[in-house]
């Protein structure tokens, strides 16, 4: 009998899991972000926390989602398990223009196709939000806490452990 419930249980012990936060469409992700432990899509492997400031309210925001295997980030940390990358993107851009002449124009059928939400992404449109920091890693639950937390668990794990620090070290002497 116990040969025939452990392959039941391998499937669950195998999922990845990420915290989520702000990350429904109809969420306000300028309120307190609360962590909740979600499991992942099967293939994604990897965590995302996104922290932002819209130009219509000048609040923080923050959004915390499992990551779209898709993107560009997610497929380069494939290359490195265990990695982690945080990235401050500034889109506050006054020379940036949004044209259709990027791409044809869509007719009605395609641009409600396009508006339909298919999962968790982007918070705003570029042209819409400023100072963002995108924070993208591969180990299980790595997007907890604050941002700060996320930040300094996400840039400077690798190095603690390889030196063997202390969790609240610092690196004043370097």
């Amino acid at each position: 009998m116990k040969f025939l419930i452990l392959p039941l249980l391998l499937p669950f012990a195998s999922a990845f899991e990420c915290y989520t936060c702000n990350s429904l469409p109809e969420e306000d992700d300028s309120q307190r972000c609360v962590d909740k432990a979600e499991t992942c899509p099967d293939g994604v492997e990897s965590c995302s926390m996104v922290m932002y400031v819209t130009d219509g309210d000048n609040k923080m925001h923050m959004r915390k989602f499992c990551t779209n295997p898709g993107t560009p980030i997610y497929q380069f940390l494939l290359f490195y398990p265990g990695s982690s990358l945080c990235q401050n993107i500034e889109t506050k851009n006054t020379n940036m223009k949004f044209s259709g002449k990027l791409q044809p124009p869509l007719s009605s059928e395609q641009l409600l196709e396009k508006r339909k939400r298919r999962s968790s992404g982007m918070p705003a449109p570029p042209h819409a939000q400023s100072s963002n920091l995108l924070c993208v890693c591969s180990t299980e639950l790595c997007n907890g806490g604050t941002f700060d937390d996320v930040l300094k668990r996400s840039m400077l794990r690798n190095i603690d452990e390889k030196m063997g620090l202390t969790k609240g070290s610092n690196f004043e002497h370097f």
